[in-house]
C-alpha cells in the first residue's frame, strides 16, 4: 500500500496534482460538455491516464481521479465502469514511478447533477439532504470499492451538503478523505454560510482528514 492521507500529512506538505481540465484542454481537448472531463474518461481514458502519468513524472504525491463530474444521474448503467477505470488509470502510471504516491477519488458537489452553474451560487432550493446523500453514496462506494486511498469531496458550494457528506463518510469507516468549498470570497461558501461555520458543521470525529 502506498499509505494513507493520514500519513502522508504527517509527514508534512503534500505535493498535489494540477489542474485536471486545464490540462485537458491544453492537450486539445474539447470539454464544453455536462460531463466535462468525465466525458474524456469514459470516451479517451488513455489521455486521461496521459495526463496522471505527467503529474506523477513531475513529482506528484497525490493524483486525483478524473471523476468531478462522473455521477451515476449523467453516466446511467456506465456510472460504475467510468468510476472503476477512474481509479484504474490513475494507478497504473504511480505503479510504473515506484508506486509512491495516492490515488484520491474526486466526488464532485451534489449539483454537477444539474450542470447549471449551482456550484458558484451554493443555491439547492428545496433539495433535501436525503437527494444529496442519494446521489454521493454510490459514487463514493464506487471509489472505495475500486481501491481509492481517500475520497476528495471537491468544491462544495453548500454548507448543508458539506455536513451531509461528513454523515455520509461515516458509512465508510477506515476511509480517509478532505473537503473543499466553493466559496464567493475570503469568508463566506458560495450560499453564504461563514467557512469556519461550515467546517464546525462538518467536522464529525473520525471523519474528514482535512478541509480546503
Amino acid at each position: 500500500m502506498p499509505g494513507s492521507l493520514s500519513a502522508l500529512l504527517a509527514r508534512g506538505d503534500a505535493l498535489l496534482d494540477g489542474g485536471f481540465a486545464t490540462e485537458l484542454e491544453a492537450r486539445g481537448h474539447d470539454l464544453r460538455d455536462p460531463l466535462w472531463s468525465a466525458r474524456v474518461l469514459r470516451d479517451d481514458p488513455q489521455a486521461v491516464e496521459d495526463v496522471h502519468a505527467a503529474y506523477f513524472a513531475a513529482g506528484a504525491d497525490v493524483a486525483t481521479t478524473a471523476s468531478y463530474q462522473a455521477t451515476f444521474e449523467r453516466l446511467g448503467d456506465d456510472a460504475a465502469r467510468c468510476l472503476r477505470l477512474a481509479f484504474e488509470i490513475a494507478a497504473r502510471p504511480r505503479h510504473r514511478t515506484g508506486g509512491k504516491g495516492l490515488v484520491v477519488g474526486s466526488v464532485g458537489p451534489y449539483c454537477v447533477v444539474w450542470a447549471n452553474g449551482a456550484e458558484y451560487t451554493g443555491d439547492y432550493g428545496e433539495t433535501s439532504d436525503d437527494e444529496i446523500a442519494a446521489t454521493q453514496r454510490p459514487r463514493v462506494a464506487a471509489l472505495v470499492a475500486a481501491g481509492a486511498d481517500a475520497i476528495a469531496f471537491e468544491t462544495v458550494p453548500n454548507a448543508r451538503e458539506a455536513r451531509v457528506l461528513a454523515e455520509l463518510l461515516a458509512e465508510f469507516p477506515g476511509v480517509d478523505a478532505w473537503l473543499s468549498f466553493c466559496c464567493r470570497d475570503g469568508r463566506s461558501l458560495s450560499d453564504g454560510t461563514p467557512i469556519d461555520e461550515a467546517i464546525r458543521a462538518a467536522e464529525r470525529p473520525g471523519t474528514l482528514t482535512a478541509f480546503g
